[in-house]
């Protein structure tokens, strides 16, 4: 859905002030990642706006502003507003604001949590321009607030984008502009709502130095020692991942290149072969329990590791896996050595299986989290977002140095 951008007369657009067209960028003053293109950018027009280009961190939540959900008599005078919280270089002063202009990912997380009340309740009180807003409505919309059963946090962030909308009313035409006076005559909203909320702070208990230093030997211990293994088998999982029937159609879909196929008479001697080497290892096939608890062949995952079409259960070549004689499994077990040692032993009586790799992968990330989080002191944000290449050896110094983005 597009909607035309209005057109205020000239002299109602305060000095300062760039005012959108319909294909105007909607990150059009803000700085974007380096891969950004810009062809895909959301324009004015759209109902949509994409934010995350403008969001640097790559461990980052997806951010996404939905107009659709603005209560259309507001809907255009709010894109406006937000185009110019996005874009206006100049920041408002907002209470407890720390005087630059607002993130982009605070502008997203504040008009699903806070704005769309705001609009709404406007709507509710039959409001269609952000003019005809007056100082006994805000009172009203006070008293609803504090009827509300939500979080202490949740008023006071209501209360603060009314006020941040009215700060913005010298970059607005008159027509989208709150009351000459500040909402609530400027009082804080603590003894507006009659409770203060608690300081922001972590009070989260620190670690115990004991629980700490057992927690960061382990996590060496298991990159030092069970990395290699695990690394191994999340390959070769991924690999079989890429192999699997419905991986293949979907790449063929998408253009990519597809796995191999088999003509006619070459899949039945490489299920023979295959079956004779588990049966000199004394392996069991890759199995799964059914519904009813009973042991049987995961088809799915025999025809990943065989590179051949989903159909195999119900064909001659198929029977002579059912008819084989070899145990089944209950998981699919892979080809990947375990090599680690705990304590002098193997650190694994049996090989990873394949649902386990990445539940292992998964716990291997976390601990090189912990070990770089904890020895470098950089916060978790700024470690998820090193790259490979960001440390390097101070020969004078003697130091390792490590290098991120801010």
């Amino acid at each position: 859905m597009t909607q035309p951008s209005p057109q205020p007369a000239t002299e109602e657009i305060p000095p300062g002030t760039v005012w959108p067209e319909p294909d105007t960028l909607v990150l059009l003053h803000r700085g974007l990642r380096p891969e950004t293109d810009r062809s895909c950018l959301s324009k004015f027009r759209h109902d949509r706006w994409d934010l995350n280009p403008a969001v640097f961190a790559a461990h980052s939540s997806s951010y996404v502003i939905n107009f659709g959900l603005v209560p259309e008599p507001l809907r255009l005078a709010t894109k406006h507003y937000v185009w110019q919280l996005l874009n206006h270089t100049e920041p408002r002063t907002v209470r407890c604001a720390n005087g630059t202009r607002v993130w982009v990912t605070t502008i997203a997380a504040r008009f699903n949590a806070a704005l769309q009340f705001v609009l709404e309740w406007f709507a509710e009180q039959g409001v269609t321009a952000f003019c005809q807003v007056t100082e006994a409505m805000l009172d009203d919309y006070l008293v609803e607030l504090a009827r509300e059963e939500v979080p202490l946090e949740h008023c006071y962030v209501r209360l603060n984008e009314v006020r941040r909308l009215w700060s913005f009313r010298d970059v607005l035409p008159a027509g989208m502009r709150l009351p000459d006076a500040p909402p609530w005559g400027g009082e804080d909203s603590g003894e507006l709502l009659g409770r203060t909320r608690k300081r922001r702070e972590n009070r989260t208990r620190r670690i115990g130095e004991a629980t700490m230093e057992m927690l960061l030997v382990w996590s060496i211990r298991f990159v030092e020692d069970f990395a290699e293994d695990i690394l191994a088998a999340f390959a070769e999982h991924l690999a079989l991942v890429a192999r699997t029937p419905d991986w293949r159609r979907a790449a063929a879909v998408q253009g990519l290149p597809r796995q191999s196929t088999y003509r006619r008479g070459e899949l039945r001697p490489k299920v023979v072969a295959y079956l004779a080497g588990l049966r000199e290892r004394g392996e069991p096939l890759p199995g799964r329990r059914n519904q009813a608890g009973e042991l049987e062949v995961h088809w799915r995952r025999l025809c990943s590791i065989l590179g051949c079409s989903d159909s195999l259960e119900d064909t001659g070549t198929g029977r002579l896996v059912v008819e084989s004689g070899l145990p089944i499994a209950e998981y699919t077990y892979l080809d990947a050595p375990v090599t680690g040692v705990l304590d002098g032993k193997p650190w694994r009586t049996e090989r990873i299986t394949h649902d386990e790799a990445p539940q292992l992968a998964r716990l291997l990330s976390t601990a090189c989290l912990i070990i770089v989080a904890y020895l470098s002191g950089a916060r978790v944000g700024e470690v998820l977002n090193l790259r490979r290449g960001c440390v390097t050896h101070d020969p004078t110094t003697e130091l390792w140095l490590m290098e991120g983005v801010y």
